[in-house]
């Protein structure tokens, strides 16, 4: 989808997408490892690697949460940025729940 928004000149925008628990947890076993390995090394959850993955792709994000541990997770992804190399590897993970 987001390959297509891009293509198309669509401004690609997820809604609460990393914290539907099922496209954290369903995601393919090796997907769901990079992201952990990523998180551990950065102290954070693999949501927040997840939306600082879409946040520093150029997509903007809808975080939603009622939680204020979240809601203070969702802000602190502000300041804190993925390496380039984490960019790439996460470039070419599946970042969808398997069918």
């Amino acid at each position: 989808m987001r390959t297509w928004c891009k293509a198309s000149g669509v401004y690609f925008q997820p809604y609460a997408s990393a914290r539907n628990e099922a496209a954290i947890k369903d995601v393919s076993p090796s997907t769901d490892a990079v992201i952990k390995r990523i998180a551990k090394k950065h102290g954070k959850s693999s949501h927040a690697v997840i939306y600082r993955y879409f946040l520093q792709s150029g997509d903007a994000i809808i975080p939603r949460s009622t939680n204020v541990l979240h809601l203070m997770e969702n802000i602190a992804n502000l300041k804190w940025t993925l390496t380039a190399d984490e960019m790439k590897e996460l470039s070419k993970l599946e970042l969808v729940p398997e069918k």
